[in-house]
């Protein structure tokens, strides 16, 4: 609403309860009018001073910006073209079918060709907002499962440089998604490279891989840890949020449109008329903040600190705020739509710290893996006596678990083989067991090596 619309508004207001009410009354439903008014535009002002203090961080607070920000590499460098013709080969999209490495074989040489490329783009149009489209997530998961299934396969036939090439390229496949500015892209990277580094723990099972080969896949995971970072996400995300709050009245319509069979049946476009709204923005834009603020953080420090963070969103219920309520838990959960669709389609951001923290895990664990294997080539297949035994030679240091900050625990198998574990999420070391009796409930993050 303009600033001409708003004023107008209220001296309708005024002139109509003037008509109806006494001197006394009149005098003070002008007051309330006016207090109203101060009251809403001292939130308004200090929502633009919270978007000045974004700007100022160099941080985009438009889609435009966001938009801009993803840069599109010059087209010869782009892997991104390699990628959607890799994705166009696969015949069988059912990543269970006994028959779907064999159905899209023909896509691997372009994956491998794809990963040659360092930079990436895909065709992503943020200024859609809500409605952008993210087709190319889906294909990214798929690609990532042949090329995981493929490399366990390469490793049965004694193919350990053809694996080596096929996980590579499964690294590169998923960072390709790593300047991509939202949370949903975010996790299908994660989850991509624990499709790879499960491949790899499936390979080393099977037969040992050469010095070389070993310390390529270390060169690899060196740069992976970086692409666990939330900051840029987080940052896309607000981005989005604040374009939602910024919506015209028929944007937002559309949204409610968007958005039905929400829990949330509040009409978003009286809503943004209410003394609520403002402050409802200034919340948004804090917690999302204080969340960019705590991705800069490292594990486990950034997790101890996300229940306080995430312990706020009782305000937005306890002051009646709509937006806030909807967007901050889920980003978007109650816009139900497949990933092929739209991208605002995250879980809430808390699990989504979580998620970073078990891949870093992941990567660091499969980091102490490469170095045992490469101990055990020079030391006829015997194990470490203990993970100290790998530094300096290979490994500068024994990485810490993201969970707890103590070093990566280290368990010989009673048969042969050996686990790389972190305690996970409920920080508790259950000797290097990944599942519950249960079957189901997660406790250590394993890397496990049955050779």
């Amino acid at each position: 609403m303009s600033k001409r619309i708003y004023h107008l508004s209220l001296a309708i207001t005024a002139t109509a309860l003037a008509l109806t009410l006494g001197d006394g009354e009149k005098a003070a439903a002008g007051e309330v009018t006016t207090k109203t008014a101060a009251k809403e535009a001292a939130a308004a002002r200090s929502v633009s001073n919270r978007l000045a203090a974004i700007a100022a961080a160099s941080e985009p607070i438009t889609l435009a910006a966001l938009d801009q920000q993803y840069v599109t590499p010059p087209a010869g460098e782009n892997a991104a073209p390699l990628y959607e013709l890799a994705f166009a080969a696969f015949k069988n999209e059912d990543t269970q079918s006994a028959t779907f490495v064999a159905d899209n074989i023909t896509a691997l040489p372009l994956l491998v060709k794809a990963a040659e490329r360092n930079a990436c783009r895909y065709p992503v149009v943020l200024t859609d907002g809500y409605a952008t489209l993210l087709p190319h997530l889906i294909k990214i998961k798929r690609a990532a499962t042949l090329l995981q299934k493929v490399a366990v396969n390469q490793t049965a036939k004694k193919r350990s440089d053809a694996a080596t090439t096929t996980l590579l390229a499964g690294l590169s496949l998923a960072h390709s998604l790593d300047n991509e500015p939202l949370m949903i892209s975010k996790l299908v990277e994660l989850a991509s490279i624990k499709f790879i580094l499960d491949g790899m723990a499936q390979s080393f099972s099977l037969q040992p891989f050469s010095d070389a080969q070993l310390q390529s896949l270390q060169a690899a995971l060196k740069t992976s840890e970086s692409g666990t970072s939330l900051s840029r996400a987080l940052i896309g995300d607000r981005a989005l949020m604040i374009y939602t709050f910024q919506m015209s009245d028929a944007e937002m319509a559309k949204l409610q449109n968007f958005m039905s069979g929400s829990s949330e049946a509040v009409d978003l476009v009286v809503y943004r008329k209410t003394e609520k709204f403002q402050p409802d923005f200034a919340f948004t834009l804090d917690y999302m903040s204080n969340l960019v603020a705590l991705a800069a953080m490292p594990c486990p420090r950034s997790l101890d600190n996300l229940p306080k963070i995430v312990a706020q969103l009782e305000t937005a219920s306890a002051q009646g705020f709509v937006l806030s309520k909807i967007l901050l838990p889920a980003f978007g959960a109650s816009f139900a739509r497949a990933a092929e669709t739209t991208a605002i389609l995250s879980p809430a951001f808390g699990t989504s710290f979580g998620k970073s923290a078990e891949i870093t895990a992941r990567i660091r664990s499969a980091q102490v893996a490469l170095a045992v294997e490469r101990y055990r080539l020079q030391h006829a297949n015997a194990l470490p006596g203990a993970l100290t035994d790998l530094v300096p030679e290979f490994l500068n240091a024994i990485p810490a678990d993201p969970f707890d900050g103590q070093p990566l625990r280290f368990k010989p198998l009673p048969a042969k083989g050996y686990v790389i574990y972190s305690v996970g999420k409920d920080r508790k070391d259950d000797d290097g067991i990944e599942k519950a009796p249960d079957g189901k409930t997660q406790l250590d993050l394993a890397f496990t090596v049955k050779r």
